[in-house]
């Protein structure tokens, strides 16, 4: 029994090199000085998306804003050089006058208690120049024909020049068909054409260039206005003038 006891009372086998009694500390789940990066699945924009949007917002006003500096600069430059021509050459503004007007047709039709209008008219606008030098095109050219707002007949014109002390006749033929109008119109319309004293009027909205020599400006937003067309009396000794409008001065 005493062989047993001390066989029992051995001393523990010794601890193998490096080992620590003290308990292990968990690992760490990320080294220290590192950052997570966050990932979203959601639709909603990131904050780090945000600086992006501001930066394209900026630059698409930063365009807009450089192509109205650009536009206006170009409308001062034309106007600028208007300007010298008209000290140095002292100008005379081309004349536009109606020689011929004529209504050959106008026909109200009513369908479903709505009155539609079918209208032609023929006119013929002379285009003067006086000056010496300058010469003056004309491009884009859109004609309309109305009577106190209704209109009456739209119609495009070919591109055309015109020299120093020259006269040109430019003709015109507008037609509109079917075009819906309201019932106390139609019977304004109706009335003046059956006594021959409708009142007419003439838009001309056309891009007005001006030349001297090899110099040509850059076209011009010019409108030609010809208003209280009385049609009997035009043709009879009565060609009545029209005002000319630039930049919608």
């Amino acid at each position: 029994m005493a062989d047993l006891a001390h066989i029992n009372q051995a001393p523990p086998l010794p601890k193998p090199p490096g080992h620590d009694d003290r308990p292990e500390k968990p690992k760490a789940t990320a080294a220290r000085g590192t950052h997570r990066r966050r990932v979203s699945f959601s639709n909603h924009p990131t904050m780090l998306e945000k600086p992006r949007e501001r930066r394209g917002r900026s630059c698409c006003c930063i365009c807009c804003a450089l192509t109205w500096i650009l536009i206006l600069s170009l409308l001062l430059v034309a106007a600028v050089g208007v300007g010298l021509l008209y000290l140095w050459f002292e100008p005379t503004a081309p004349g536009f006058r109606i020689e011929r007007l004529s209504v050959p047709q106008l026909d109200l039709m009513e369908d479903s208690d709505q009155m539609h209008l079918t209208a032609e008219v023929n006119l013929s606008i002379v285009v003067s120049n006086k000056n010496d030098e300058m010469r003056f095109s004309y491009d884009n050219i859109v004609v309309f024909v109305s009577s106190e707002g209704v209109i009456m007949g739209r119609t495009t014109v070919p591109k055309f020049a015109l020299g120093p002390k020259n006269v040109s006749i430019v003709k015109v033929y507008t037609r509109l068909s079917n075009s819906l109008v309201d019932n106390a119109e139609a019977e304004r319309l109706r009335a003046g054409f059956e006594r021959k004293d409708l009142v007419l009027e003439v838009t001309v909205d056309c891009m007005m260039s001006v030349m001297v020599g090899n110099w040509r400006s850059i076209g011009v937003p010019t409108t030609i206005l010809c208003e209280n067309l009385q049609w009997a009396r035009i043709g009879h000794r009565f060609e009545p003038r029209c005002r000319v409008i630039v930049l919608g001065l």
